[in-house]
């Protein structure tokens, strides 16, 4: 075998080495998502999704899943300990189990809104030391528990 045909083959081994890898990281984006490991943002509109992705980059910042048909927000969170920004708007959220966030010390915004949540426990948003901005228009709140936004330090 020549030097010319050798190193072909090499070349060839590696493209097919480096090729499961780039599918892996595609596979972790959902179907109807947009994701960017450069920005660290990922976004799924108009989309089926009824649980929070797991498999999603655990260094994600924005976390934008608007439109789908999320119930309820569990230990699925505590992946994503690095968000800044979260919205979950216009889906069909009605439970969110106290320490829900407590991994999300850096999440600055929180859009809730237009969900069907109905109560939220004093124990709820523990862990959002960050937060701003809190967005929970549009929902059934007929509960708040005393102190649910105490935690919240820096809620403008």
């Amino acid at each position: 075998m020549t030097p010319l045909a050798i190193y072909a083959c090499l070349l060839a081994m590696l493209s097919l080495l480096a090729a499961p890898s780039s599918q892996a990281l595609l596979a972790n984006c959902p179907l109807g998502c947009s994701c960017d490991d450069d920005t660290l943002e990922v976004i799924c509109g108009e989309g089926g999704l009824d649980v929070l992705p797991i498999v999603l980059n655990p260094s994600l910042q924005r976390l934008v899943i608007k439109n789908n048909k999320i119930k309820t927000i569990d230990s699925s969170m505590q992946f994503y300990a690095e968000l800044r920004f979260l919205d979950l708007s216009y889906n069909h959220l009605f439970n969110m189990p106290p320490r829900t966030f407590a991994y999300q010390k850096k999440l600055t915004e929180l859009h809730l809104n237009h969900n069907k949540v109905g109560s939220i426990s004093n124990k709820t948003f523990l862990g959002l030391d960050s937060l701003t901005i809190l967005n929970l228009r549009g929902n059934f709140l007929d509960e708040l528990s005393d102190g649910v936004f105490g935690g919240l330090k820096k809620l403008e």
